[in-house]
């Protein structure tokens, strides 16, 4: 498809991560740069700016400052494509579309029943409620580690079979809430740092031998 014949609603701007940055065999190297960022940072701009300088943060427009962080993850090639779209709308959400008429939170947008309309904002990974994880006979699967929802779930697992008491296993497996905007991404980091951390003093063996924990690699 010509960029040229592609029309983008973009609602929100969102802050994309590297995939380069977070292959194994560099991670420890950025987790280290990330930590550094953190620790120099004054502001939540600050902190932004810097790991956008070293190369751990992209967004799609350079005059654009993003508002979100979703964890979504493209590569330099993905995003040159995406920048080709050089037709974009930014007033807010689409509220309806009519038959001539896309009507937008801010504004209205011409359209026609000859164009092709694509709805791209179901959001697979919607923010919810943080809940203990073991609750009697039930066991409530939620993200441990952000954005490593397949990793959590293996962790889940592992705290079951090996511990019996409900305290200790819910102590172990801390609620990591999707982040959707930029300030929720510290809170994620915090939490996930801080499972990590009692991870690797009560089960470090079996977290460095799983082949889905990032750092084991």
């Amino acid at each position: 498809m010509d960029p040229d014949h592609i029309t983008w609603i973009v609602s929100n701007d969102a802050w994309l991560l590297d995939r380069a940055s977070i292959y194994p065999d560099r991670l420890v190297d950025v987790l280290e740069k990330q930590l550094a960022c953190f620790a120099a940072a004054n502001t939540l701009e600050e902190l932004y700016a810097s790991m956008e300088a070293k190369d751990m943060l992209l967004r799609l427009d350079p005059n654009i400052w993003p508002t979100q962080f979703r964890c979504a993850t493209v590569n330099q090639e993905e995003l040159h494509q995406l920048r080709q779209i050089k037709n974009m709308v930014r007033l807010g959400r689409v509220e309806r579309i009519e038959s001539d008429t896309i009507v937008l939170a801010q504004g209205r947008l011409p359209t026609d029943s000859l164009r092709l309309h694509v709805d791209c904002t179901a959001n697979g990974l919607s923010r919810r409620p943080a809940l203990p994880v073991f609750a009697g006979n039930t066991i409530r699967l939620q993200s441990l580690s952000m954005c490593q929802q397949v990793f959590s779930a293996a962790v889940i697992a592992y705290v079951e079979a090996r511990y019996n008491n409900e305290a200790q296993k819910n102590e172990l497996c801390q609620p990591v809430p999707h982040p959707e905007e930029v300030l929720e991404y510290l809170m994620a980091m915090e939490v996930t740092l801080a499972n990590s951390n009692k991870w690797g003093r009560t089960f470090g063996r079996w977290l460095m031998s799983s082949r889905l924990y990032l750092v084991s690699h």
